[in-house]
């Protein structure tokens, strides 16, 4: 079982980074877990996104306040006739593109860290599909809760996803004018917490396909991109030096665990994740280069700096 930050040092990061703005929650942060995976369009990718998709339900259901309409993509409050089974599942087209989008907002604009995001693309050359989902930043704090390794692991064995990252992550709105509006205060989050993931799947997913984007406390990559870097042998044998790094497979491929929690460093005070540096100077080979384009509020330059902040 994964070791579990003090309590207060979640609710020190939950309390003290939300930018509220008119008593609303603009940005925030939160846990995230996302997988990226090819060939959305099988019944076997569906399946296993809603089996995901109704777990996460039975933890967080409750919360969740607002979804995107399944074909006009407009906000508009949770109905059970735009169900992840109406959409995904029922849908008879097989190469059409599939979307499911919750969040908890108070309003459909507010940031919330209470998200489900997935999205089916028939095409995995063109881009591929993902499945993100959102806690708060204490959720895990609590012993009650399922160990988050093993949640991770378990979600990974039922989606064999090509590569994905679970860790602290910073939490733009999900309605995309919102998003825009603060993806400067989002840029300078990023910036100053190296550990924070700057996640916006339905973009990164154009650049994916031949390696992964980042490392972060928990990095899954698929078995072709293990074998790339050396195979698990070597992998073991790369992380024997920090014995706070561990390995965890899962059907399909492994997932890395940079320290025994997560944590998001702090550029001010020189502060960069150790355990998260020796992980990315192991997979540095598979990851993603320069052709992946400007992330919202960065420029080139900047993007690419993110991208290689842990070298």
């Amino acid at each position: 079982m994964a070791a579990i930050m003090n309590p207060l040092s979640y609710k020190y990061l939950a309390d003290t980074i939300p930018f509220v703005q008119d008593g609303k929650t603009l940005l925030s942060i939160g846990f995230h877990i996302t997988f990226y995976f090819g060939d959305g369009n099988v019944a076997e990718s569906r399946q296993a996104i809603i089996k995901l998709f109704n777990e996460y339900m039975h933890l967080c259901g409750n919360q969740l306040k607002w979804q995107t309409h399944p074909v006009t993509f407009n906000w508009q409050e949770i109905t059970k006739q735009h169900s992840p089974e109406y959409w995904v599942l029922e849908n008879p087209e097989k190469t059409v593109v599939w979307q499911i989008c919750l969040h908890g907002g108070r309003t459909l604009d507010e940031s919330s860290p209470y998200r489900v995001e997935a999205v089916g693309y028939p095409n995995p050359d063109r881009e591929l599909s993902f499945f993100s989902v959102g806690f708060p930043a204490t959720w895990f704090s609590d012993p009650d809760k399922e160990d988050l390794v093993a949640l991770v692991t378990r979600w990974a064995n039922i989606l064999k996803p090509w590569h994905g990252s679970a860790g602290f992550s910073i939490m733009s709105s999900l309605d995309t004018k919102q998003e825009s509006k603060m993806s400067p205060h989002a840029y300078a989050l990023a910036r100053r917490f190296p550990g924070l993931e700057f996640s916006d799947p339905t973009s990164h997913g154009l650049y994916l396909q031949d390696g992964i984007k980042s490392v972060n406390w928990l990095t899954s990559i698929k078995n072709s991109l293990v074998d790339e870097l050396g195979g698990a042998e070597f992998l073991k044998q790369a992380f024997e030096h920090d014995t706070d790094i561990l390995l965890h497979p899962y059907e399909g491929g492994l997932i890395i665990q940079a320290g025994q929690y997560p944590e998001i460093g702090d550029v001010n005070f020189q502060l960069i994740p150790e355990h998260y540096r020796n992980v990315n100077k192991v997979l540095k080979p598979i990851r993603v280069g320069s052709q992946h384009r400007p992330f919202l509020g960065f420029t080139e330059e900047s993007t690419q700096a993110w991208l290689a902040r842990f070298d």
